[in-house]
């Protein structure tokens, strides 16, 4: 079952990775692009990555205090997190669909 949700957690991330870099170069200006998919992909790295087995950790020592409930220190960022990310990316789709549709008017304007 583990391992289940786990895939199912990875492709849902990973399904929405093409849109985030279409969306990336929609709004950027081209002489950003390459800094902003760079930042992103920092970002996400060192904090998706890097940062998780920490985060765990110090949920067990500091919050669990107990090695044996480490399932729920892997759990905690997950519950936490994923509807904190949906929130900002709920947030932020009005603005982005503003600046889509400002971008088209400029673009059929100087066509």
């Amino acid at each position: 079952l583990t391992w289940g949700l786990a895939a199912l957690g990875i492709f849902a991330i990973s399904v929405g990775a093409p849109a985030q870099n279409a969306a990336f170069q929609i709004v950027t200006p081209t002489e950003l692009r390459g800094k902003m998919t760079a930042l992103f992909l920092f970002i996400f790295s060192v904090v998706g990555v890097a940062l998780a087995p920490v985060i765990t950790a110090l949920i067990t020592d500091f919050i669990l205090h107990d090695e044996s409930q480490i399932k729920w220190a892997i759990f905690a960022p997950a519950i936490i997190f994923g509807p904190a990310s949906l929130l900002i990316t709920w947030l932020g789709l009005k603005p982005y669909e503003r600046e889509v549709r400002r971008l088209k008017a400029l673009e059929a304007a100087a066509a």
